[in-house]
Order: structure tokens, then sequence, then C-alpha cells
């Protein structure tokens, strides 16, 4: 759960998430990254995602209590591996439903937390 009002599941629609108040004109096909800033657990994260054939594919989290520089954002992914602890899960995660996951994408230079969804 993002929030009260944005709930991700498999199977979530891009149709559902245009009848959201979060849909501000985004195509289906694009990575999206929403605006707002979310706070899950008294933590303060960044929220994108991707729909793969109308149906969400992935989102992640990027958590944003702490600041990091180009040069520091692989240090991120240590900060989300202690966010999934403190969620009782481990770095990696595999589920019925998908996979959760830290990661950091050296070629995007960007640390996130990674809910996977299977096709």
């Amino acid at each position: 759960m993002i929030s009260d009002d944005l709930v991700f599941y498999p199977g979530y629609s891009f149709d559902t998430f245009k009848n959201s108040k979060y849909y501000s004109g985004q195509g289906e096909i694009e990575e999206i990254y929403l605006d707002d800033i979310f706070i899950i657990e008294n933590r303060q994260f960044k929220v994108q995602l991707c729909f793969y054939d109308r149906k969400i594919y992935n989102f992640s989290l990027l958590c944003i209590d702490e600041e990091y520089t180009w040069e520091t954002e692989h240090l991120r992914m240590y900060l989300h591996n202690r966010v999934l602890t403190e969620w009782g899960l481990s770095q990696y995660n595999e589920f019925d439903w998908g996979k959760v996951y830290s990661d950091f994408d050296e070629k995007g230079c960007v640390s996130s937390i990674l809910f996977l969804y299977n096709k």
C-alpha cells in the first residue's frame, strides 16, 4: 500500500490508475514518475511505476529521507536494505505474485526498492 488511495496489486490496470488522482495524462507505455511524496511507515518515498499490456509490471520506491549525490547514489541501496529489514524483509524476496528487492542500477545511477510482478 502506497497510500490509502493508491494500492498496487497483481493485475492492477492502467485504467484503474487513470481513474486515480495521481493520473495526469501519462501514457501507459512509459515509466510513470509520481510527483507526490508518499509517507510509508514514517519514511518518505518517491514512486515510479511501469505498465505492460495495460497491467502493472513493476513499481519502485526511492527513499528520500537522506540526500545523495550522483557520486554517492549507490550508497542509497544500503538505506533501502535497512528499510526492507525494518519491514521484515531481506534484500531479495520472492513471493507467489513476484519479487521485492533492493537494487542499484549503474547505468541509470539510481537505487530503488523494486516490486516486480509475475506476468
